[in-house]
C-alpha cells in the first residue's frame, strides 16, 4: 500500500487505475484530472495508467492525453503484466516516442504478458515484433 508520492520526483510513472485512486485517496475521481494532479505533484511529465480490459491512458505534459484500447484476447494471468508494461513503455517514453506509440507498445506487451500463466515465459523480442506487426495490419 505504498503510494507513488512516497518518492519526491519521477520522470515516468506507470500505475494501474486502482493505484492512481489510492494515490489520490478517491475512488470516484475523474481520470484525466487525477493524472494531471499527480503529474504536477510529482513533477513528472509522463504518466501511463493501465485500465485492464479498458486499455490505457498515457499523459505527456507536452503532447496531452491519448487512450489506447486493450489488445488482449485471452487473459490467463495478470501477474507481472505491470512489470512488463513499465519495462518497455518507460524505454519508449525515455526515447521521446510519440504518445500514441507509448500507449500502443504498452498494450501490445500487456496482451502478451496476460496470455502466459505466471512467469513461465518472458516477453521475447521476435514474438513481440510479430504480434505488433499483426496488430498493425
Amino acid at each position: 500500500f505504498n503510494v507513488i508520492s512516497k518518492y519526491s520526483k519521477a520522470d515516468f510513472i506507470s500505475l494501474n487505475r486502482s493505484e492512481l485512486n489510492l494515490e489520490e485517496r478517491n475512488r470516484h475521481c475523474k481520470l484525466e484530472e487525477s493524472i494531471a494532479h499527480v503529474s504536477k505533484k510529482m513533477s513528472c511529465p509522463r504518466i501511463l495508467i493501465t485500465q485492464g480490459k479498458s486499455g490505457n491512458i498515457y499523459f505527456d505534459a507536452n503532447e496531452g492525453f491519448v487512450e489506447t484500447p486493450a489488445f488482449a484476447t485471452q487473459v490467463l494471468d495478470r501477474m507481472g503484466a505491470g512489470d512488463a508494461v513499465i519495462s518497455l513503455s518507460s524505454l519508449c517514453a525515455f526515447q521521446g516516442a510519440p504518445k500514441e506509440v507509448v500507449g500502443f507498445i504498452a498494450n501490445a506487451v500487456a496482451s502478451q504478458a496476460v496470455a502466459t500463466v505466471g512467469h513461465r515465459r518472458s516477453i521475447e523480442p521476435v514474438p513481440l515484433y510479430k504480434h505488433i506487426n499483426t496488430l498493425m495490419k
